[in-house]
């Protein structure tokens, strides 16, 4: 019985066991689509789940699915990972009934990571998670902490729902499409405005920003990824006041839009007047191409400093996250400290079983 306990946990994760109604139907008894989630994606919830079920049908990097098996002490549980850069992976959708199942599903997630970080699918990996859920904020936000800001780092930001904006014509901003990762001036940029640790987390100095490599990939399921960046530099001195990342993907993969999303970088040093209209810009650019999305919004991520901005433009702020990023070399670091951290509920269950069955 001892042996049959203590491999408990390494035989409860299978991958992508359920399709996708099986899936969305553990995602409701789980309370995870919940009434304000639904509400979002009700418009839109056909095509989400036409897309789930082409991407359960892929394996690890692509689109990695982890259940909890049927089980006598009906434990649920269930996390997701897909490839969401060239060489970065992004976790979403971690639910569950108990933490043993939690701890089950997110340790298998890591296992993966380790197992797949040296064949060049897994350099990095990022997560946003809700700051006042304090499971997440222990989960993330300390680890982030203990591998030192070479390895990982957690930035915040906030989410909006921003209306598709009509282009105001100024002649103090020039809006230009940014196609490589060798433009001194975006990385310089970005280095002051996020760091370094972001530019390699999220691939902004690579030969292929646009993921043009990772999007082939996945048309041949019938699914897209890709991304297209603008700067805005003002006509003065040429220089960068704001940055847009345009994210297009396949809607739905993850219930929050990221997939979709359009992360507003603006300068801290230069005045709010310029940063009004870069932001307008920007956005309009990403209006242009999402004009024809399903969603009537535009997601939008930005830094909370410049809430007041986006709120000039009718966005409204719907959400705050933290974004979490590690690379590869702190994965191990990472599972030792999730393992740690969650090991006294585990024996707390082992115990439990192990009592009941003398």
């Amino acid at each position: 019985m001892r042996n049959e306990i203590l491999s408990f946990e390494t035989i409860l994760a299978e991958q992508n066991a359920h399709d996708a109604e099986q899936l969305f139907e553990l995602y409701n008894s789980l309370h995870f689509i919940y009434a304000a989630k639904m509400e979002k994606l009700e418009p839109v919830f056909d095509i989400v789940k036409q897309n789930w079920q082409k991407a359960v049908k892929l394996c690890f990097p692509l689109f990695s699915t982890l259940t909890v098996r049927k089980n006598s002490k009906n434990i649920t549980a269930t996390t997701t990972q897909w490839q969401y850069l060239n060489r970065g992976m992004i976790g979403q959708h971690l639910a569950s009934n108990n933490p043993v199942g939690s701890r089950i599903v997110f340790l298998a997630s890591l296992n993966q990571l380790i197992k797949g970080q040296y064949k060049g699918n897994c350099d990095s990996y990022q997560i946003y998670y809700r700051p006042q859920n304090k499971y997440s904020s222990r989960m993330f936000g300390g680890v982030s902490i203990k591998m030192g800001k070479e390895l990982s780092e957690t930035i915040p930001c906030n989410y909006f729902e921003v209306p598709f904006l009509q282009y105001a014509r100024t002649k103090d901003i020039q809006v230009v499409e940014i196609n490589n990762g060798n433009d001194a001036d975006v990385i310089n940029f970005l280095a002051m405005e996020k760091g370094r640790l972001y530019i390699k987390a999220q691939e902004l100095d690579s030969d292929d920003i646009n993921l043009n490599a990772l999007n082939e990939r996945f048309i041949q399921a019938g699914l897209k990824r890709t991304r297209k960046i603008f700067a805005a530099r003002l006509c003065s001195d040429n220089s960068i006041c704001g940055l847009i990342i345009i994210n297009q993907s396949s809607l739905g993969l993850n219930f929050s839009f990221f997939e979709n999303s359009s992360e507003l970088i603006l300068s801290k040093q230069v005045c709010p007047g310029f940063l009004l209209q870069a932001a307008q810009a920007l956005l309009y650019k990403a209006s242009q191409l999402h004009v024809s999305s399903p969603l009537k919004f535009l997601p939008v991520l930005s830094d909370p400093l410049h809430t007041s901005i986006i709120e000039k433009l009718q966005g409204k702020l719907t959400r705050n996250y933290n974004l979490f990023m590690m690379l590869r070399g702190g994965y191990e670091g990472w599972y030792a400290y999730i393992d740690e951290l969650t090991n006294s509920v585990f024996q707390r269950f082992v115990n439990n079983i192990y009592e009941k069955s003398i």
